[in-house]
């Protein structure tokens, strides 16, 4: 594998890691943002229908007649919904969005497709407590007649709201594909420009590397190219260059102790060739050989 592949392997992952991380956190964050919005919108709803009801000492009163309440009346997909039961979980009342909705629309306590809200208030208490109870399937619109004039006076009531989750479901999927595509778009920009700006960002070290390969030791003098590049790879270059005149000094030295040597050695030596050419001129004994070799 080149330094080039290499290189950008690493910048490829750390970018798909950086992209990733970037985007799960947006979607969170979007995501925790409507959500804290839906829960804003269910108590300001779930504060409005408690307003219209009348806790007393021995019971509580619910008059819709006498207190008309406009929420609920849009049908939009996004608008809240709102339900009265009494203290035997009968249907009272309910918003006017919710008579036009299929009986299956609504899902009571399911965050699948709703996310609701429930309240209680007791006769004498006027602090609501939370209700955790799911409402009898024969108890939603459409499958029970609702009182002919919807008011209720009685111990209790049970007050719920909700706010359809799929348009907000839907809201989070787009911004799933799009920071999907919009991260697989920069992904796919940095694999084609990542090589490359690795080729551009390694080209002093290939072009040391070729003039190393064509460095000889009988031609002194020869030195790496270093680019200007003011980082660790200049540092690099000069580094070798450094190591290539030492080892050129070193060499230069050895050339010249050989070329002394020879120097020093080569009188006495053509003394003793002498000599061996003189004794092997005619025959001797070797005691002859042996005193005049000495």
């Amino acid at each position: 594998m080149s330094l080039t592949t290499r290189l950008s392997a690493y910048f490829l992952t750390a970018l798909a890691l950086v992209l990733l991380g970037f985007s799960l956190t947006l979607f969170l964050l979007v995501r925790n943002h409507l959500m804290d919005q839906t829960n804003q919108r269910l108590e300001l709803a779930m504060q409005t229908i408690l307003a219209a009801v009348e806790v007393h000492a021995e019971d509580v009163e619910w008059e819709p007649l006498e207190r008309h309440i406009t929420l609920g009346e849009d049908p939009g997909a996004d608008q809240v919904r709102w339900l009265v039961h009494d203290d035997k979980g009968r249907l009272v009342d309910c918003s006017v969005n919710l008579l036009t909705a299929p009986p299956d629309a609504y899902a009571s306590g399911s965050l699948e497709g709703w996310r609701v809200l429930s309240r209680r208030l007791r006769a004498g208490r006027f602090d609501p407590e939370p209700v955790h109870e799911e409402i009898a399937p024969d108890q939603l619109p459409g499958r029970v007649m609702l009182p002919s004039d919807r008011t209720y006076r009685g111990s209790a009531v049970t007050v719920r709201v909700g706010l359809p989750w799929h348009p907000v479901a839907a809201a989070l999927q787009q911004l799933a594909w799009t920071l999907l595509g919009v991260s697989a778009g920069l992904w796919g920009m940095g694999a084609l420009l990542s090589r490359r700006v690795c080729r551009r960002a390694i080209r002093p070290v290939v072009e040391m590397a070729g003039c190393a390969k064509t460095l000889r030791g009988d031609q002194p003098g020869q030195l790496l190219p270093v680019a200007p590049t003011g980082d660790e790879v200049e540092d690099l270059g000069h580094a070798f260059n450094d190591l290539l005149k030492r080892l050129q000094e070193v060499l230069q030295q050895q050339q010249r102790f050989a070329g002394d040597a020879s120097h020093q050695l080569r009188t006495p030596l053509t003394a003793v060739l002498g000599q061996v050419e003189v004794a092997l001129r005619q025959e001797r004994s070797p005691e002859e050989y042996q005193r005049v070799l000495q």
